[in-house]
């Protein structure tokens, strides 16, 4: 019988999950390039189902988390470029799906926050402005397509007040205090996602407090 690749990876990933869990990052980074490597691997292959590619997409989140979380920013922007390489490659071969589309965006905006840690806040605009542009442009009612859009548009307003640019904060700050406002109302007749209501009333004050400044 065929080795099957899952299980190299699969192996690989509990030695990562086990060093990282006694924080030992750097041997834990051994272990998940070892296995982003069979993933690789098993992407190339011609049967390689999509669930395959969407391991890739969070093997490289995760790597550079844990690259930045030890001070090689170097390797850690690197690995959150071929996680979106990965994630677009997703939103490609799935036929452009709602629900990948919000994948991908929810990685720009990792991407963005990445760059603001850095200052870098020309790639960090470019990967909000790109995390905005692959959302559809309806959010269908989605409180959680909302709340994305809500981030996107808070991140942008942040950027611009870092930048000197006021009057755009404000704009973007304002579009997200809608989408919040938005998501509220969808969320109204749906109890059970108290936790998520929670977030989006919490951010809800941060956006006042902001353009109370601000304005």
């Amino acid at each position: 019988m065929a080795p099957n690749p899952d299980d190299g990876v699969t192996v690989l990933s509990d030695f990562g999950q086990m060093f990282e869990d006694r924080d030992d990052k750097n041997s834990a980074l051994l272990f998940y390039r070892s296995a982003l490597q069979f993933l690789e691997m098993h992407a190339e292959s011609e049967d390689a189902s999509p669930l395959v590619h969407r391991d890739l997409v969070e093997a490289n989140r995760e790597i550079a988390g844990l690259e930045e979380e030890t001070g090689d920013r170097k390797s850690a922007a690197a690995s959150y470029r071929a996680c979106l390489g990965a994630a677009g490659d997703l939103v490609r071969m799935a036929r452009d799906s709602r629900p990948l589309r919000h994948l991908y965006a929810s990685h720009l905006v990792d991407y963005a926050l990445f760059e603001r840690r850095s200052k870098n806040w020309r790639e960090a605009l470019d990967a909000y402005e790109k995390a905005g542009s692959t959302l559809p442009e309806s959010t269908d009612g989605s409180s959680r397509q909302m709340a994305l859009r809500a981030l996107i548009d808070e991140g942008i307003g942040d950027v611009h007040s870092e930048t000197g640019a006021t009057g755009e904060a404000i704009a973007a700050w304002t579009r997200a205090r809608g989408f919040v406002q938005s998501a509220l109302e969808a969320m109204e007749d749906r109890p059970e996602r108290t936790e998520e209501r929670a977030v989006a009333e919490e951010r809800l004050a941060d956006l006042e407090d902001k353009l109370a400044g601000d304005a």
